[in-house]
């Protein structure tokens, strides 16, 4: 479970901070705030992080 969080998020970000999604999304936040509520639904933790896309 940890090696599954840990890859989405690195991927995630590792993939922004080398340009790599710049042809599918302008902003990335809403992007990362599915992803983390996504990963705190698989670890039945409560989300309140930014806004709900």
């Amino acid at each position: 479970m940890f090696l599954t969080c840990w890859i989405r998020l690195y991927g995630l970000l590792c993939m922004e901070v080398l340009h790599q999604l710049d042809f599918a999304y302008s902003d990335l936040e809403p992007v990362f705030e599915e992803c983390l509520r996504d990963l705190a639904g698989m670890l039945a933790l409560d989300y309140s992080g930014g806004p709900a896309a």
